[in-house]
């Protein structure tokens, strides 16, 4: 679980849940949201990425059940976050 808030448009507050799949049937393609793109994990693009990307994503790909929380600044960037071990934030 991964709540977003944004202090300037509380509207855009939302909580994320990352899921993952060990095996998936079709192809994936573009709709107007998005373009899939393939990249190696240990070579993935953050800079065309979210500002958080790089804190959590990592974490998960590595096998960690996470928890966090990430409060963005109104030009995107992150005032504040926490990450934790999902097991150690229930304690």
């Amino acid at each position: 679980m991964l709540p977003f808030l944004f202090n300037e448009n509380e509207q855009w507050n939302q909580i994320v849940h990352v899921y993952f799949s060990k095996s998936w049937n079709g192809e994936p393609f573009e709709t107007e949201e998005m373009r899939p793109e393939w990249f190696d994990v240990k070579n993935l693009p953050f800079e065309q990425m979210w500002s958080d990307d790089r804190y959590w994503l990592p974490l998960v790909l590595s096998g960690k059940k996470i928890i966090g929380r990430f409060v963005f600044k109104k030009d995107g960037s992150i005032e504040d976050y926490e990450i934790k071990d999902s097991q150690s934030w229930l304690k």
